[in-house]
């Protein structure tokens, strides 16, 4: 006679690590169901479902992934067992989360078994010999173990933070990189004077480009919207990566997100991260300042990474627009500001259109800067007049005849010839650059329709061997949106290639303006910006007489004409300007 197998009990699996890092390389997932399967002849379990976390150890109380196990063995009353590899699998949250959590599933008849033997489901009555059972008298003999084991687990968990977080803390404040590297962005192995091996943040060269340009384009004054167009014009698109379960390792269906276009938010993010200039802002270098009354200061000073930044801290400031801008220290330390305007960080003045010179002239007598009023006069009008009287006997002079001889003074002046020189050396250095950042963004835009091109072509190719009309129309409207992108990167090439005759146009209005200095220090609409030019023509501020006379210190940017100094008499045997009288 042939006796039938006996019936096995369900029971469930709790699988866990710590961290993705070690759930793929050591203690897998697979790895322990592999050592719990190897107790369950012993019983005749059978597992009906297996719980699979990767969280941190660190969560306590009801935010540990087992109280999940207990609201499933709810559901379902036939689950008698719940199989470990080891205690620290189960729960790092020590005695009391583990005592919690053993109670609910001792409640519905569940125990914990370890790989190891230390939890058990065997059970001793105190008053089994006299027949007599009581709720105080049953208890496992290994409870104690498992508490202790789950102390344990509590304090190696606190032991291998500490340890790892204290190396983390230190190499994000010595500069080096933790994590994963930022888009452009890629870690590169170094040893450092320590002989220690450490990581450093390099640039991308796939990646670089893009973020190298946003900034480019937006320290030009491009719009938003432009930038986002002429980037994904260029083939811009995000880091794909996999999509895991938040519970487990498995890669959920579709599980790929990424690989798409440059939006507008992701645009902002990218401008105002410090990072691709080079400053470090994470979090591990704020810090607590902890006084003796219990009060508590929160310390964060931004630092200069070790490594190669993408941008520089003056294009990173230029593209923010004064919204956001970084100073950096000598001693690798940084300030950030942030604000709608940085002007807040300024000492403000109070200027005025009618005296606009007032900040930029000095006395003569104990040159100080000159003051402004309009004082009435006797026939009652109010008279604009620039004046001092500090420590002296009031001294004025009337602002409208002030102006005019301002106005004349800088009618004769010039840039100097070593300036312009200069200029023009640097005018076409700039130039190439641009030509050469043109016909950087013309071969990208061009390598991005190659592209394109290739993708429409393997779809036509497919379509010849689709036979399923919904196939068709899928690839028919994916080949539609490939025409579009391309038709826009064909757009963007043929703009860059007639961009460079607009740089040649920016060349020839600042040729203007070398050869017509008045038009940019005469301006009625903006007198007091004209005026604030004006002062940068000196390597003092002038007097009033200086400027009638002819005789100011100038910046060695500029000079008089010479028809100029030989009406004022000032012409020297040199042929250059005689100063002032020190």
């Amino acid at each position: 006679m042939e006796h039938s197998a006996a019936k096995s009990t369900p029971a469930i699996a709790i699988v866990r690590v710590s961290s993705t890092k070690q759930g793929l390389q050591g203690d897998s997932p697979e790895d322990q169901l592999r050592a719990i399967e190897s107790l369950l002849p012993v019983r005749n379990d059978e597992i009906v479902e297996i719980f699979e976390w990767i969280e941190s150890a660190s969560e306590m109380t009801d935010q540990q992934p087992a109280w999940r196990a207990v609201e499933f063995c709810k559901k379902h009353p036939e689950v008698r067992r719940c199989y470990v590899k080891c205690m620290d699998r189960f729960t790092r949250g020590g005695a009391d989360e583990y005592s919690d959590l053993s109670r609910a599933l001792n409640s519905l008849n569940v125990f914990i078994l370890d790989v190891y033997g230390i939890a058990s489901d065997k059970q001793t009555n105190t008053m089994g010999h006299l027949g007599k059972k009581y709720k105080w008298s049953v208890f496992r003999p290994s409870y104690k173990a498992e508490l202790l084991e789950a102390e344990k687990a509590k304090d190696e968990f606190r032991d291998i933070m500490t340890r790892l977080t204290t190396g983390s803390v230190n190499r994000v404040r010595e500069g080096y990189a933790i994590g994963s590297p930022g888009y452009g962005y890629v870690n590169k192995r170094i040893e450092n004077e320590n002989g220690r091996k450490v990581y450093i943040l390099v640039p991308l060269p796939e990646e670089a480009q893009y973020i190298r340009r946003m900034f480019e384009l937006k320290a030009e004054g491009k719009t938003e919207v432009e930038i986002v167009k002429t980037i994904n014009a260029m083939g811009f698109l995000s880091r794909t990566r996999y999509r895991r379960k938040k519970e487990g390792l498995r890669i959920v269906r579709a599980g790929k997100i990424g690989n798409v276009p440059l939006s507008k938010k992701q645009l902002q993010n990218f401008l105002k991260n410090p990072i691709y200039c080079g400053i470090s802002t994470h979090s591990h270098l704020s810090y607590i300042e902890e006084k003796e009354n219990s009060e508590k200061i929160e310390h964060f000073t931004p630092i200069v990474i070790k490594g190669e930044p993408l941008v520089s801290v003056d294009l990173w400031n230029r593209a923010n627009n004064n919204r956001r801008m970084i100073t950096v220290k000598d001693d690798g330390t940084a300030q950030i500001f942030k604000g709608k305007s940085l002007e807040r960080y300024v000492k403000k003045s109070k200027r005025n259109k009618a005296y606009p010179y007032k900040e930029y002239l000095a006395c003569h007598i104990c040159h100080r800067v000159l003051k402004a009023s309009a004082p009435r006069s006797k026939s009652g009008k109010h008279v604009p007049t620039y004046h001092c009287s500090t420590k002296h006997k009031y001294w004025g002079t009337n602002g409208a005849q002030l102006h005019k001889d301002i106005e004349n003074f800088i009618h004769h002046l010039e840039f100097s010839d070593e300036f312009r020189e200069q200029f023009s050396n640097i005018m076409l250095e700039e130039w190439e650059k641009r030509r050469d950042s043109v016909n950087q963004d013309s071969i990208n835009y061009e390598k991005e329709v190659l592209r394109i091109k290739e993708e429409q072509r393997a779809i036509l190719d497919t379509m010849k061997v689709v036979a399923l009309a919904s196939m068709r129309q899928a690839y028919e409207k994916q080949y539609e949106e490939l025409e579009k992108k391309k038709t826009v990167a064909m757009s963007r090439r043929d703009t860059k290639e007639v961009e460079e005759i607009n740089i040649q146009t920016v060349i020839s209005y600042c040729n203007y303006f070398m050869e017509h200095l008045e038009e940019l220090l005469l301006d009625e609409e903006k007198p007091l910006e004209s005026a604030r030019l004006f002062s940068l023509c000196f390597d003092e501020a002038p007097t009033v007489f200086e400027i009638l006379d002819g005789t100011p210190r100038l910046s060695p940017l500029f000079k008089l004409n010479e028809a100029y100094k030989k009406d004022k008499g000032i012409l020297s045997e040199s042929g250059g300007t005689r100063t002032p009288d020190q």
